[in-house]
């Protein structure tokens, strides 16, 4: 698709901020439940690196990462091609189509989730080296990734449906809250506590807040009319063309949804538990504008789908703009805030965390260059670029992995901190330019379009 290169008119140009306005009042839902979710998150983990202590923290952190990532790998891509079904469901001549389209995925996700789980246990079972507590461990891990799949899939869809507190609060706000209300009553009652009960309480959260949301998503949707037509009518080609396109963004949404999982899997590697743990709460610290990122560019990928399916330029170029201002703003927003108090904060978790402070704040920083670089992620099945994700996020973690693995036994939690920015950068600049080359669309923050607007 070629698109356009023409400058914002004047009136677009006024309208930007009340468009900023709108996207943040309309998004005040969404983000009140992940800020929700991390505060619950923060005070859970500070209970838990009280009771638990840095090592077994780093423990935890590890067990629900590699669920996390798995479960994200599990759902083959798909939910990011959702959005783009539900723009045209209500055309005469789709109908139905977005219906065909997730009982496949829904079919083809099972069908992967279950070979994956299956093949880890028995491994595990079999492993001669791997002690029974590890064991235990990772059984439960394996058991909460069909749960995280569910959650995945069923909040994609009531997204793309702009159903946003079922997309949303149960898995952000929710999953947390009930946990931290555990340990709680937990620490109250002084009940014995230890990683195991943890991780088994976690799951059963988990797996009856997917069950509530499972029911209400898909009962009485208005997308399930005519889908019994689009089934049988559905050629072959398209389900290995979607199939196709979806594996094609799996590394997209590995990056976007789970990168601070993935990068605690990675440090992992050359970090030990304590140190492990300390590294997990500055990233997750981090994440928490990278939540009201990933909130703002998820919420505007409906409307990102309809002015490109219209081919609406003006509408196009003012929701990438108004996105963009209110992502940075708030990436900008924690980073000050963690360079003025961040070492205040990280003291209250205990004295092992408390030199963590410019790990913190290069951790802050790459999410600035993250919410800088745009809604990529959600621009790349639109526009028919599927292929550039593998390109940029291939890359980033080809970054990830090799900088950690030279600068970590270096330089410990810096060097930790240092690949994540590296990373970020990489995959975030490598992705816009190629969006730029195969589209014409800008899809970053434009200094130069914001100095126009201003002169306006």
């Amino acid at each position: 698709m070629s698109v356009m290169n023409s400058s914002l008119d004047q009136g677009l140009q006024r309208s930007v901020l009340s468009g900023v306005q709108r996207l943040f009042l309309s998004s005040g839902l969404v983000i009140g439940a992940r800020m929700g979710g991390v505060l619950a998150g923060l005070i859970l983990q500070l209970a838990l690196a009280r009771l638990l202590g840095a090592a077994d923290l780093g423990v935890f952190f590890m067990i629900t990462s590699a669920a996390l990532v798995c479960a994200v790998i599990c759902t083959q891509g798909y939910p990011l091609m959702i959005a783009r079904f539900a723009a045209s469901e209500y055309e005469e001549s789709t109908s139905g189509l977005l219906a065909a389209f997730m009982k496949h995925a829904v079919s083809s996700v099972a069908l992967g989730t279950a070979v994956v789980c299956i093949g880890v246990l028995t491994w595990a079972s079999l492993s001669p080296s791997m002690e029974t507590e590890q064991r235990t461990w990772l059984a439960i891990g394996v058991l909460s990734v069909p749960v995280l799949v569910a959650l995945r899939i069923n909040g994609a869809l009531a997204n793309a449906l702009r159903r946003f507190s079922l997309g949303y609060v149960p898995d952000l706000l929710l999953r947390p809250v009930l946990l931290l209300c555990f340990v709680a009553i937990i620490w109250l009652l002084d009940v014995q506590f230890s990683l195991v009960t943890l991780l088994i309480a976690q799951l059963l959260i988990a797996a009856l807040i997917a069950t509530w949301q499972y029911v209400k998503v898909w009962k009485d949707m208005p997308f399930a009319r005519n889908a019994t037509a689009a089934e049988r009518d559905l050629p072959r080609e398209s389900i290995r063309s979607w199939r196709f396109q979806a594996l094609k963004l799996l590394p997209a949404l590995v990056f976007v949804s789970v990168f601070a999982d993935m990068t605690i899997l990675v440090a992992g590697t050359c970090l030990g538990s304590k140190d492990l743990g300390v590294f997990g709460v500055c990233l997750k610290i981090s994440m928490i504008p990278a939540f009201v990122v990933y909130s703002v560019q998820q919420i505007c990928s409906r409307d990102l789908a309809d002015a490109i399916h219209r081919n609406n330029v003006a509408e196009l170029k003012s929701i990438l703009l108004r996105a963009n201002l209110l992502s940075v703003s708030a990436a900008v927003c924690g980073l000050v805030a963690t360079l003025a108090v961040g070492d205040i904060f990280l003291s209250l978790y205990g004295q092992d965390f408390s030199s963590a402070y410019w790990c913190l704040n290069l951790l802050m920083a790459a999410q600035v260059v993250r919410a800088a670089g745009g809604p990529g992620v959600q621009m790349l099945p639109l526009i028919g670029q599927e292929g550039v994700a593998i390109q940029a996020f291939g890359l980033g973690l080809l970054a990830l992995v090799a900088i950690s693995i030279f600068l970590i036994p270096l330089y410990g939690l810096s060097g930790a901190a240092v690949s994540v920015m590296v990373s970020t950068c990489v995959w975030a600049i490598w992705q816009t330019i190629q969006i730029y080359r195969k589209s014409g669309i800008v899809i970053a923050l434009d200094v130069r379009r914001m100095h126009k607007h201003n002169r306006h």
